[in-house]
Parts: structure tokens; sequence; C-alpha cells
């Protein structure tokens, strides 16, 4: 428990500062979502806010949002113990720039083996990762990371979230991959005419490998068990 408080305040800490700038005078934080992941893992989302004080100040969050001036903190705890989500995608403030994690469903019994995608939204477009890490010693060891996983929307030909990975699904032989997009290695002419080809990673011995790479078109993807 004193590990969360130290979070929470440790991000109001963050939040103030960055309010310092602003002269806000009334910052605040609202937990805005709360995720039970397995047996051992919750994963909280706050959104900061500044409710007096200067130009960006907004009576709710929910308002602070519509105006795309809230600010988001994460804390992922097991067993009540706080684990470092920025030891996955590189620091805190790169962890901040993220408006969403989801946790990913992946194909094994070890319960201290956790996926989670982190989303940002841009003005014109989405982009996620995934990474897997093992828990160990109340520590987050990364173990693999897939940018871009292919979307709900991506692979159900538009129906489906923009935001939530397709996620691993199992061949005939029962083995596991899970897809991601990326630019093709063929050089293209202009910034519009850039293709892409979709990377289907095999899941074996809790480790990713590159198992196949093809073009992607929205109009006629596949996954690799259809």
């Amino acid at each position: 428990m004193n590990s969360i408080k130290r979070l929470i305040t440790f991000s109001f800490l963050l939040l103030l500062h960055s309010s310092y700038a602003w002269a806000c005078t009334t910052p605040a934080t609202e937990v805005m979502q709360r995720q039970t992941i397995g047996p051992e893992f919750i994963l909280t989302k706050y959104g900061h806010y500044c409710q007096a004080g200067n130009r960006f100040a907004t009576d709710t969050l929910a308002e602070a949002i519509s105006l795309d001036w809230a600010e988001y903190s994460f804390a992922l705890t097991m067993n009540g113990t706080s684990l470092d989500l920025s030891a996955l995608v590189g620091s805190l403030r790169r962890l901040n720039k993220f408006a969403m994690i989801e946790p990913v469903a992946i194909p094994t019994d070890d319960t201290n083996i956790i996926a989670l995608q982190f989303i940002a939204k841009g003005s014109s477009n989405i982009y996620s990762e995934i990474h897997l890490a093992q828990v160990s010693n109340a520590n987050l060891q990364p173990m693999a990371s897939i940018i871009e996983p292919i979307t709900q929307y991506q692979a159900q030909n538009r129906d489906g979230s923009e935001y939530i990975a397709s996620g691993f699904y199992q061949l005939d032989n029962g083995q596991w991959v899970i897809d991601s997009i990326a630019a093709s290695e063929e050089i293209a002419e202009c910034n519009a005419c850039q293709k892409y080809d979709v990377i289907s990673w095999i899941w074996q011995a809790n480790e990713l490998q590159e198992y196949s790479r093809r073009p992607y078109d929205i109009e006629t993807y596949k996954s690799l068990s259809k």
C-alpha cells in the first residue's frame, strides 16, 4: 500500500511541477479506470487536470478530456506492490504520452508473464505497441515488443476497434502467432504511395520470432489461420 501511495504522490508532484508552468493553483487527479489482470495484477489509469488558476482550467476531468487538456498516468501493481511500467517503454516521460494501456491475452500458463498494449492517439493517427514482460522480484523484465500490432479494425475489414490489438491466434498446427504492420521494404515513389507488410510473429518457448512477411491490404487481409 505504501508503494501505491508513493506512486500516486510522485504522479501528483509531476503534475504539480508541470502545473507550475501553467500557473495552475488547483491541480486535480481522478481514477479513471481500474482493471484486474489475471489473479495478481491491477492496472489503474489516472486523469490529471487543472481546476483553477490558468486558461486550461476546467471544472471536471470530462471537460478537460473533451478539450484535450487532460494528462494521464498509469500504475500497475502486483499483490499491492507497485511495478515500474516505464521500464517497458523506456522512460516515465514516454509512458505519460500514452493515453491507453490494455492487457493482451498471451498463450502461456505462466502467471508471471504479462503483455500490455500501449496506445497513443495523435491528431490524425493511432500508434500502439505491445510489450511482454516477466515479473521477477517485483520488477518488470522486458521480454519482447511488437510495434504497431494489427488492430481489430485492420483485421476485420474496418469492423472493430481502431485501438485494440487483434491479438494472438492459433494455427492449425497448434502454434500461436500475432500480426503487426510495418512499412514495406519496397521503396515507395511518394509518401502517399507507401505500401505495408504484415509481419507474423510466432510464440515459442516464451519468445517471439518473425514467422512470415506478406503484403498488407485492409480489403483482403486474412490471418494465417484462415
